[in-house]
């Protein structure tokens, strides 16, 4: 086999391997809440709504990759995991947009054009195994902000988010 088909394969199985170190057990240090965690208000997960026919004429969306949080220069393996974690995180958002059925085509791009009439951006503001803080803004063609929240997950046990 080539080098060039080792190379990505390895890469790859080695950021799934650091993806699910981030899934251990929490520590004590990890467990106790802060005030800052005891404020946050940290949404619930909601089922998917599925159309059955998509609504005409469907509008494209564009999902953007989502910003890391984290500066270019940083090399560190944590930067790496959160580097591949937004690349994850907004293909699961682009996949779950497919599957509602309620959308027309729905892109991953690195920058959405100012021609797509519904574009997705989001950043991770916080990731540590456990919680996840994303900031979402949704803006139409013409500019207009259909949605601009913060949205807060916990995990609390093996398959079960708050």
């Amino acid at each position: 086999m080539s080098d060039r088909r080792v190379l990505p394969r390895l890469l790859a199985v080695v950021g799934f391997c650091m993806l699910g170190s981030c899934a251990s057990p929490p520590s004590e240090m990890a467990s106790a809440e802060s005030q800052e965690d005891s404020a946050r208000i940290w949404d619930a997960p909601e089922s998917l709504l599925v159309a059955e026919s998509p609504i005409a004429p469907a509008l494209d969306i564009a999902v953007e990759l989502f910003d890391p949080g984290i500066s270019d220069d940083d090399r560190s393996p944590l930067a790496a995991v959160r580097r591949m974690e937004s690349q994850l995180l907004a293909g699961e958002l682009r996949e779950t947009l497919v599957r509602s059925n309620q959308w027309g085509v729905v892109r991953l791009v690195p920058t959405a054009s100012a021609l797509t009439p519904v574009s997705i951006r989001a950043a991770i503001v916080e990731s540590d195994g456990r919680d996840l803080v994303l900031d979402v803004v949704v803006k139409d063609a013409m500019g207009i902000l259909w949605f601009d929240h913060t949205v807060a997950y916990r995990q609390q046990s093996a398959g079960t988010m708050a």
